[in-house]
């Protein structure tokens, strides 16, 4: 499990692959460390590491930042970034990895904010998840909100690991 310590570690594998996901968090309004920190203290992050090397971060809150985190029957999907190397079966699990965690925290709903410009997360987060529509973010974008019940994404990706673990085998 990767800690405070790990930050210049992190830091530099997002910088370096956030291309993937067009967004940069770290030129974001909110700070690099602003969304360690609030993972941190409102959810958690997981950092996928091979060989001593990230392959993979993602980033969860319990309750959503527009409502204080207060509102913890609402987990938000922050940030999931794998390097190039990574095949959606590596998206798949560690997603489902993060819906683990918060259903033991009591989870009952995702969601998943992004803007507009980032095609591919909405073509992905699609596959998996209910649009509810656009909406304004703090920034002025408009953003697309996927909102979903978590048993109905964590059923959806499951099945979707399991016919993508019988093409491998």
């Amino acid at each position: 499990m990767a800690s405070i310590k790990d930050y210049p570690a992190i830091f530099k594998f997002i910088k370096e692959n956030e291309f993937l996901i067009d967004f940069q968090i770290t030129n974001s309004s909110i700070g690099f460390r602003e969304y360690m920190d609030m993972a941190i203290k409102n959810g958690g992050f997981i950092v996928d590491i091979v060989s001593d090397k990230i392959e993979g971060v993602s980033m969860y809150t319990i309750g959503t930042r527009v409502n204080n985190f207060s509102d913890t029957e609402t987990g938000c999907i922050v940030l999931i970034l794998l390097s190039p190397q990574k095949k959606a079966f590596g998206f798949i699990t560690g997603l489902l990895s993060i819906l683990h965690k918060m259903r033991s925290h009591d989870v009952r709903f995702v969601e998943f904010k992004v803007n507009e410009y980032q095609k591919k997360l909405i073509k992905l987060y699609t596959k998996f998840a209910d649009v509810v529509g656009e909406q304004k973010n703090l920034a002025g974008n408009n953003s697309v909100l996927f909102y979903t019940p978590i048993d109905s994404i964590f059923n959806r990706l499951s099945h979707y690991a399991d016919r993508i673990k019988k093409d491998i085998i």
